[in-house]
């Protein structure tokens, strides 16, 4: 047996190896060699990208060394994904399927199931234990999701169950209830809640996996058209590329040209009502509104305001239940205020002997995407 530096034992060299290494020095083994021989070396803990018989170590894995690939082609990397001479061409690579959500009515079914488990395990806390309970879940991060007040009116175990799912959604309520019986020491409770289902009951919106979820866009999609002609310049240019775009994007259409405020408002709620009578079988709604408007209203031909708050709200998850769950899209092509933006210059490489008023200009805001938690005026 032959001992590498540090102690190590290496794999037994034959007699003529051994006079060959001697009298030339430390030479390399053969690479056909050392590629049979990492082909039988288990993978290492970390993972770790094989090409034919060569394994190449993951960074976090051990720390030997990272073996370059044979050339040609080229050395092969430590990326985490193998280099584009080594993967399939896109045609040939197996189409990875959208995640699919729970349907409203399996999703209420799923909810009622962990429900009574959840109920179940509460059920068999004593009195004392409970009180300790919600004392945890009260505590259990830095702002509260659960208050005083809210156990104050969960006073039986059914209710008490039900503020768990609403606070901790389905997927996070094993892990509260786990650690909530850890701390009462209720141990023989502990395998019973995490037994408790964790992502397969994930709601449409929920997700915490590296891939979002999608909407299922797969059935009827519908778009409600208005637009104001009379004193708009372009109106009929405007109507005509939304309408094209709505076609191609396979969208059923409604049109409403030039209408006074109670036009507006019957054909708008005839246009939410169909979409109620459909029920599982769309899905998604976009409204375009084209008219001259303000800050939170447009206007019709008539000059009469219709707050867009008042449009909106018809197509909430109370009046629209069809549309729970399901992309709701308003487009409103009309003014904020009386305000003209003189815009700014694009910086660019234009030649400075340009005059000012021929270089490309932006408006003063572009490219925004504003993103609030809630409606104006809702915590």
């Amino acid at each position: 047996m032959i001992k590498r530096k540090g102690g190590r034992v290496g794999g037994q060299l034959s007699a003529e190896r051994g006079k060959e290494r001697e009298s030339r020095g430390a030479r390399r083994a053969d690479p056909a060699e050392e590629r049979r021989g990492e082909a039988q070396r288990p993978s290492p803990p970390g993972g770790g990208v094989r090409t034919g018989a060569l394994l190449l170590p993951a960074p976090w894995a051990s720390g030997r060394p990272a073996r370059a690939a044979p050339s040609p082609p080229a050395a092969l990397s430590l990326s985490l994904r193998p280099p584009a001479w080594l993967r399939p061409p896109l045609a040939s690579r197996p189409a990875r399927a959208a995640p699919r959500a729970l349907s409203p009515a399996c999703a209420r079914a799923t909810m009622a199931v962990l429900m009574a488990r959840v109920e179940s395990i509460l059920d068999k806390l004593t009195l004392p234990e409970k009180k300790v309970f919600k004392l945890y879940v009260k505590s259990f991060s830095p702002e509260p999701r659960i208050t005083t007040q809210d156990l104050e009116a969960a006073s039986t175990t059914s209710g008490l169950a039900d503020l768990l799912l609403k606070r901790f959604t389905m997927s996070g309520i094993s892990g509260v209830l786990t650690e909530g019986l850890k701390k009462i020491g209720r141990m023989d409770l502990v395998a019973e809640s995490e037994s408790l289902p964790r992502t397969s009951l994930k709601r449409a919106y929920e997700n915490d996996g590296p891939e979002l979820e999608c909407y299922n866009m797969d059935q009827s999609r519908k778009a409600f058209v208005m637009c104001v002609k009379k004193d708009r310049p372009g109106a009929e240019k405007d109507l005509k590329l939304i309408t094209n775009w709505l076609e191609k994007c396979k969208f059923e259409y409604t049109s409403c040209i030039d209408p006074n405020e109670a036009e507006l408002t019957k054909e708008l709620k005839q246009f939410r009502d169909g979409i109620n009578g459909i029920k599982d079988g769309i899905s998604c709604c976009l409204v375009t509104l084209m008219a001259h408007g303000g800050e939170g209203f447009i206007k019709t031909k008539l000059n009469e305001r219709v707050n867009l708050s008042d449009i909106f709200e018809m197509f909430n998850n109370e009046n629209c239940p069809a549309l729970q769950e399901k992309p709701k899209i308003f487009v409103i092509q009309a003014c904020r205020g009386d305000r003209r933006d003189g815009g700014v210059v694009l910086t660019d490489d234009e030649p400075m002997e340009l005059d000012y008023l021929e270089k490309k200009r932006l408006p003063t805001f572009s490219d925004y995407y504003i993103i609030y938690p809630t409606q104006k005026d809702y915590v």
